[in-house]
């Protein structure tokens, strides 16, 4: 990334150092494999040990729904995924 809105790329060469200095999203998973279990075939399921597993932030049902993609609970022991589906 070299340019956003919010990261004008001005003082800091990456991503992480922005991260860093500003101490803004902090909690990003930029840059880091999520781990699909199938990506080759559209199928963006993530693994077990993918760092998006039970990371995501619960906020109002509206916003992220009640079901992920595949008709399933998206708040599963009082976690979430990040993405279309909860593991």
């Amino acid at each position: 990334m070299t340019f956003s809105l919010i990261w004008s790329g001005a003082g800091q060469a990456t991503f992480a150092e922005w991260q860093s200095a500003s101490l803004v999203d902090l909690a990003s998973l930029h840059g880091q494999d999520p781990e699909f279990s199938n990506a080759g075939s559209a199928k963006f399921h993530t693994s077990p040990s993918s760092p998006a597993v039970a990371t995501g932030a619960i906020l109002a049902e509206s916003l992220h729904g009640a079901v992920n993609f595949a008709g399933h609970p998206r708040i599963t022991g009082g976690k979430i995924d990040r993405g279309a589906y909860q593991h």
